[in-house]
Formats: structure tokens, C-alpha cells, sequence
């Protein structure tokens, strides 16, 4: 009679130089979203996540349309992974577009600053636990390494970055900036050719 057990994990990937005690989540806003992802993950693999990320095996990262797309160097081969949040209704995003012109908060957001009470003046939560992820890998786990991997260098990104938040609910830079200033358009001045 054989027992069933189960075979040991791989080896954890040695982080890079300087990056063995790296924490994620510096920011406000990449400690809100380290804190939502860490609601939604088993421990196990938001650790090993975490080590992926140290070692840099997040690579190719794309954004299009709220979603990115990545690939992720596992310890049995190279996996395409993909997340996206929610993006916000159309409903939503005509409340938040009348809200935000109300001036508050806009020179805040032309400056790239995503200021901390944002949720409060948009009316709805800028980060939702509604992630939807997917990867190219065996685990069934949700998330899996490599998305939780991709979760912690997204958790970077927002600290350098927050506005990409509203990229990853679908709201577009040029459809921020539209409803923060108005939609623009520059005319090419015609040059006057001198008769000569």
C-alpha cells in the first residue's frame, strides 16, 4: 500500500543584492493595496510571492486597458500571468467625474499626488478586493505564487506611482485629465514661409 504525500516545494529563489529584507507597501497607497492583497491569499503563497518578487522573476510587465499582463520566471518554467480589478461602471464614473470637478482634490491629481481621503471624494473605494487573476501555471491556488509575485511589484509600482490605481479600475490618464481640466486640443500653427 503507497502513501500519499506531498513532494517538497522548491527551493526559494535567492533575492538580489539588497532586496533580501525588501518590504513592500512604503506609501499609503502601497500599503492599502499590500494590505488588500494579503486579505486574499493563503500565507504560504503570498510568502513565496513575496520572494519572487526579490528576485526580480516579474519581468515584461504590460498595462492595457485595467489589466496587466506579466510573465513570471517559476522554479519549473517561465508563466504568463495576468490581473485586473473591477473597473468602475459607467454610472460610477459619471458620479466621480461631477465629483472631482468640484475642485478639491484636482490640483492634487495634475500633480500626480493621489491624496489619502480620494475614496471619500469619489464616493467608492479607488482599491476593491475584486481582483481577477489568472496565470499559466499548475497551482490552483488563488492567487498562486506568480500572481501573488506580480501582486508585490504592482504593491512598488502604486508607491512610486499611485494614479495607476485609476488605470487598473479603467479609467484611462487622458479620461482623468479630461474631466480635471477639460478636453484640450493643440492646432499646429502654421509657419510663414518668407517670399524670397
Amino acid at each position: 500500500m503507497g502513501y500519499w504525500y506531498y513532494p517538497h516545494s522548491a527551493p526559494r529563489p535567492t533575492p538580489v543584492e539588497g532586496k533580501r529584507n525588501k518590504k513592500f507597501g512604503l506609501t499609503p497607497w502601497g500599503r492599502r493595496w499590500v494590505g488588500v492583497v494579503e486579505t486574499i491569499g493563503d500565507d504560504a503563497r503570498l510568502s513565496r510571492g513575496r520572494a519572487y518578487a526579490r528576485a526580480e522573476r516579474v519581468y515584461n510587465i504590460k498595462f492595457d486597458k485595467g489589466k496587466v499582463a506579466a510573465k513570471v520566471k517559476g522554479s519549473s518554467g517561465t508563466y504568463s500571468v495576468r490581473v485586473e480589478m473591477a473597473p468602475f461602471s459607467k454610472t460610477e464614473w459619471k458620479s466621480m467625474a461631477v465629483k472631482l470637478q468640484k475642485g478639491e482634490v484636482v490640483g492634487s491629481l495634475l500633480n500626480n499626488e493621489l491624496p489619502e481621503n480620494i475614496d471619500k471624494v469619489i464616493g467608492v473605494p479607488l482599491i476593491d478586493q475584486d481582483f481577477i487573476a489568472e496565470c499559466s501555471c499548475p497551482d490552483y491556488g488563488d492567487p498562486c505564487k506568480h500572481v501573488a509575485a506580480l501582486y508585490y511589484v504592482l504593491g512598488d509600482e502604486i508607491d512610486k506611482a499611485p494614479m495607476i490605481l485609476f488605470a487598473l479600475r479603467g479609467v484611462s490618464k487622458e479620461a482623468l485629465q479630461s474631466v480635471l481640466i477639460g478636453p484640450t486640443s493643440f492646432k499646429k500653427e502654421k509657419k510663414e514661409v518668407p517670399n524670397g
